[in-house]
């Protein structure tokens, strides 16, 4: 007759399991018992190691001739933080307001602001007309898969409109007072008037 020496059970503990994204494979691991065993992962069924932010189930199955045995738990991958900070900058009084630019800090490996399915915007509460003084830019919105956002205002400096002031040409004769001297003023912003 035949005798059949089957493989032993072998047990697989798995870990690594909780992981945030960095731009590259975020792969489990697995201790033995006995240990040192060879397993094969999948994670959601594919031998791919994830990259991108989510939860997969991972399922490590020994790979030995003598030992038979597998694990089951979830990978989560979580996301990392992108800070984006909004660049200060200035204008005149009564000048619009200029297209606020904004930095990133956080970014993994080559990613770049393609990365991001919705991109985040500045705003200002200063109008053109509101008057010279330092306001704040805020930083808001913004969305993508593997990222979690932070928001780092900047500053908005509305500084003096310049006004130029040329006095009109006027004569007297020799003798005579003076007259009362007259100029034209150019650069009045919003309704302001010379006053």
């Amino acid at each position: 007759n035949n005798l059949v020496v089957g493989r032993a059970a072998a047990t697989v503990t798995l870990g690594g399991l909780s992981q945030t994204y960095n731009g590259t494979g975020r792969p489990a691991t697995a201790t033995t018992q006995p240990a040192g065993l060879a397993v094969n992962f999948t994670y959601n069924g594919s031998a791919l190691v994830p990259t991108n932010a989510g939860t997969y189930t991972v399922i490590g199955t020994i790979a030995d001739a003598d030992y038979a045995g597998s694990g089951t738990n979830n990978l989560v991958v979580g996301t990392t933080l992108l800070t984006v900070s909004a660049n200060n900058t200035n204008r005149l009084y009564g000048a619009p307001n200029p297209v606020f630019t904004l930095g990133y800090s956080g970014f993994a490996g080559s990613d770049t602001t393609n990365q991001l399915t919705s991109q985040p915007t500045a705003t200002t509460p200063a109008l053109q007309s509101s008057p010279r003084a330092t306001y704040v830019i805020n930083v808001s919105g913004g969305s993508a898969s593997n990222y979690n956002f932070g928001y780092v205002t900047g500053t908005l400096s509305v500084t003096k409109a310049p006004l130029l002031m040329v006095g009109d040409s006027t004569a007297r004769a020799y003798g005579q007072t003076n007259p009362t001297f007259t100029a034209q003023v150019t650069g009045v912003m919003n309704a302001d008037n010379i006053t």
